[in-house]
């Protein structure tokens, strides 16, 4: 790839937002997508090829334009090898546009323009403001992605979508879509200005700061059982304690001082134990101290106990999942772990084989060939399971 793509990259995100630059492999690069010119999206594939010592471009497909000496012109503009991909976008858009509108085959726009345009002037403006770790426009879903840096170097994603207002002409509405972290509601409200709902985005970063190092600290010294993967948008942690037991810490992201909701999850009496410990350590909470020792402090213990053996988090997440019926992790009929669960993306409660197919059979569930099915206890969402002989 020349030295000049990263910039060319930089430069094709204010001039042509529609067009990519991807490496095929050491010597090809393809500059590839759609360039609008008036009121017409051009397509355009290129390759840019290192031989030899120099590079020269090759056109591959060009499609949507229908004078033919356009297309000539095209070729005799990537003969010269232009001294960067940039250039060469601009010298193909002068050819294009000048032969189409001599021939008359494209006329200026009238109307409503083209919302990729209206979005790029937005963005060279706010690019103006901020220094961004990434700018990507997804032209599919019509979402810019940005990965900004805050003031300790950690990097956060946020996806804003762009869309032309209902009620007045012409108007572009920015609207956060995802967010790396937990924001206020308030600031996923639409706005008619993409700098100051960034504006608002980094206030809540600034704001959320104490929760940020809380939770690096936390997924640093813990093994974290959920969520998988690690995400500071949701603010807990369900941490491993041993093999039976682990504890649900609840922060408050805009007030780590706040003691947190703690629960622990396991068989009932090794719960009631810690639970009994907890309640005593309730009224020596202090926000005085450093978060994490705590936290520590309320469920007795000087740090997060680690695993004596390498395990993978998906590992134990498996032993140490509860029923969802009986609320412990081994069955006690037959000492085994809940093998079934919900499949449901809001529910995914597990279950023992054993206390499902009790349960499902005292509420009435019907028989489907080997299976009972009916509702799930948790969700209410259907669920089956296999038919078991209970002596």
């Amino acid at each position: 790839m020349s030295a000049n793509v990263m910039d060319d990259e930089l430069g094709l995100l204010f001039k042509y937002p529609l067009m990519t630059i991807t490496r095929e492999n050491r010597n090809v690069v393809l500059v590839q997508g759609k360039m609008f010119v008036n009121t017409k999206d051009i397509y355009l594939k290129i390759a840019q090829i290192f031989f030899q010592g120099q590079y020269r471009y090759e056109l591959i497909k060009m499609q949507n334009v229908s004078p033919v000496l356009a297309v000539q012109e095209v070729h005799a503009v990537l003969k010269k090898n232009p001294p960067s991909i940039l250039i060469m976008l601009d010298q193909i858009y002068d050819v294009v546009r000048t032969r189409a509108i001599v021939e008359r085959q494209l006329l200026p726009a009238d109307g409503r323009s083209d919302i990729y345009q209206d979005v790029l002037h937005e963005i060279s403006e706010f690019l103006q403001f901020y220094t961004l770790v990434k700018v990507q426009i997804d032209q599919k879903s019509n979402l810019l992605h940005i990965e900004h840096a805050d003031v300790r170097g950690q990097e956060h994603s946020v996806a804003i979508a762009f869309f032309y207002s209902t009620e007045k002409y012409n108007e572009i509405l920015f609207k956060i879509s995802s967010c790396d972290l937990p924001i206020k509601e308030s600031t996923k409200s639409h706005s008619t200005s993409l700098i100051e709902l960034f504006d608002k985005l980094l206030a809540d970063i600034e704001q959320l700061e104490p929760y940020i190092q809380l939770m690096n600290s936390i997924d640093a010294s813990a093994t974290v059982v959920d969520p998988i993967p690690v995400t500071k948008r949701l603010p807990y942690r369900r941490i491993y304690i041993s093999d039976t037991i682990s504890v649900l810490v609840v922060i408050n992201p805009l007030d780590v001082y706040e003691r947190p909701e703690i629960k622990f999850l396991g068989p009932p009496g090794q719960v009631e134990k810690h639970n009994s410990l907890l309640n005593e350590n309730l009224a020596k909470w202090s926000c005085s101290k450093n978060i994490l020792e705590s936290i520590l402090n309320l469920i007795g213990y000087e740090h997060f106990p680690a695993i004596d053996t390498p395990t993978i988090q998906e590992d134990i997440i498996k032993e140490t999942r509860t029923c969802s019926i009986c609320l412990t992790e081994k069955c006690p009929s037959q000492d085994v772990l809940p093998d079934i669960t919900c499949d449901k993306e809001n529910c995914v409660a597990w279950y023992h084989k054993f206390c499902l197919y009790s349960y499902l059979e005292a509420s009435g569930a019907r028989r489907v060939f080997e299976e009972l099915v009916d509702l799930c206890p948790n969700c209410s969402n259907p669920i089956s399971c296999p038919v078991i002989e209970i002596y």
